[in-house]
């Protein structure tokens, strides 16, 4: 059996260690802006240094950049060992003051054009009510008999999110059993009270039937009404596999007439019921403006993170308190209050530097959009602006850039290159935008195959193969170019 002793042994060797401050300034990077206002309100409520101020009525954004002296929160020391807290270092944390007088973090903020931006959602926006809801509160407008009461309200919670009917009558019948026995004329007379009482085709058993209740709300006089009505009750095989010529044929009619009947189908609503359940999409405020100033693209911030709060001095006379569990308990909340108002301040400076440098990069694209995006890399802008590259990614996840073509995730404006056979490298969003553009300019006749869009982006400099054409085409949700043949 082995001994067991003990020894002293030294060996050398390298740690990074992130300090508790470290970490939440890493954090506070990464938040969005509404994740920040909330986070801000939970220190308000937790730290009784920190106060809200009331906001200028008039607030003006002066937010520069400086890409030349850029903190990086992964290498930025913020002193943790610092303990002696004097009169001067209370002053100190409030310098940002200056910049205070604006609007508070809870408020709407308004750039120089006028546009307000507001962090809060309306709470007393009343919530999104589901389809079914929405059927049962227009069947109680109606006086039925208890039986047909229990008929409609099962048919309308057999509806899928789509509208459609997904029980067959007799699985109707099982879910009504025992206590309620309905034949067939009894559950059809309820599902055509059922389908008037919403958006024509809500509670159809199929798309024909969908589509048919939709063009019979149509007026009588609609052109090629009477012709929609025949493809969709005996001709959708031949209008799903785009076999137009034979529908031309059946209809006995023109192709310039087929075209006008086809315009009238693709104009109603094969999912009626998505739009009446589908949820709100969420709010999303920029973090970031550009804007052309006297020839030249700037950057400002929508607001500062920190310009609505700061440093109390109710409290200051508490710091020469004779009892020390008081005097502590001010000091290590006022280093928390000051901690956090830097954090908060060195987190819009880092996202501001980066707007500012994707923009530099990026000026093509102010201009022309999409079309004249240059490859852009994490690590291309880190090193410009001599920050790590996983800081950059924390800066622009899930924030916001507003500029003349619209508002985009900065991540938007990252784009691996493309080989290009001839001059500078093409981003992979340039060239999905070139994809479109000439998919949007084609003969409806002969729509453009991938291999010709290959062809024509190699004749325009751009080196792409056809699954890579192929791949962006789906990416952008657009059908092959067998699909996409039209009649005239």
């Amino acid at each position: 059996m082995p001994k067991l002793k003990q020894a002293l042994h030294i060996r050398q060797g390298q740690r990074l260690q992130f300090s508790v401050q470290l970490q939440h300034s890493i954090r506070l990077l990464q938040l969005s802006r509404e994740e920040i206002a909330q986070e801000i309100g939970s220190v308000l409520e937790s730290n009784p240094l920190l106060e809200e101020i009331e906001p200028d009525p008039t607030p003006e954004m002066t937010s520069e950049t400086d890409v030349e002296n850029i903190p990086d929160p992964l290498v930025e020391s913020l002193h943790p060992n610092k303990t002696h807290l004097a009169d001067d270092d209370w002053h100190d944390a409030s310098l940002a003051d200056r910049h205070w007088g604006q609007a508070s973090f809870s408020r709407s903020e308004r750039n120089d054009l006028g546009e307000a931006y507001d962090d809060r959602e309306s709470q007393w926006e009343s919530p999104r009510k589901t389809l079914a809801g929405l059927l049962l509160e227009a069947l109680a407008l109606h006086r039925l008999s208890e039986k047909d009461q229990l008929i409609a309200q099962t048919l309308i919670g057999c509806l899928d999110l789509k509208g459609y009917l997904t029980a067959s009558y007799d699985e109707v019948r099982q879910i009504l059993a025992p206590r309620v026995i309905a034949d067939d004329d009894e559950i059809d007379s309820m599902l055509h009270l059922v389908q008037s009482l919403s958006d024509p085709g809500i509670g159809a058993r199929d798309l024909a039937e969908c589509l048919a209740l939709q063009l019979k709300a149509q007026a009588p006089e609609t052109p090629g009404l009477v012709d929609a009505h025949k493809i969709v009750h005996q001709h959708l095989s031949l209008l799903s596999a785009r076999r137009y010529d034979a529908l031309a044929k059946v209809l006995d009619i023109e192709r310039s007439a087929l075209a006008e009947v086809l315009r009238l189908i693709q104009s109603l609503d094969p999912k009626p019921g998505e739009h009446l359940a589908a949820p709100p999409a969420p709010a999303v405020s920029p973090d970031a403006i550009v804007q052309r100033r006297d020839g030249v693209w700037t950057i400002a911030l929508t607001r500062e993170s920190a310009q609505g709060i700061r440093i109390s001095s109710h409290y200051q006379q508490y710091l020469d308190s004779n009892d020390q569990t008081t005097r502590q308990y001010i000091k290590d909340h006022l280093r928390e209050a000051q901690w956090f108002i830097h954090s908060l301040q060195q987190r819009d400076q880092t996202i501001l530097s980066v707007a500012t440098q994707i923009v530099s990069v990026q000026n093509g694209f102010m201009d022309e959009g999409d079309g004249a995006l240059l490859p852009l890399t994490l690590r291309d802008v880190g090193e410009a602006l001599g920050i790590h590259e996983s800081t950059v990614s924390r800066a622009v996840d899930h924030k916001y850039l507003l500029t003349p073509h619209g508002l985009f995730p900065m991540k938007h404006f990252f784009s691996a290159g493309l080989g290009a056979s001839s001059g500078p490298q093409t981003s992979a969003r340039a060239a999905q935008a070139r994809i479109r553009k000439m998919i949007e300019s084609e003969s409806l006749l002969k729509p453009i195959s991938d291999s010709q869009l290959a062809t024509k982006l190699g004749d325009e400099g751009i080196s792409i193969a056809r699954r890579t054409v192929a791949k962006y085409r789906e990416q952008m949700n657009i059908l092959p170019a067998s699909q996409r043949r039209g009649v005239i």
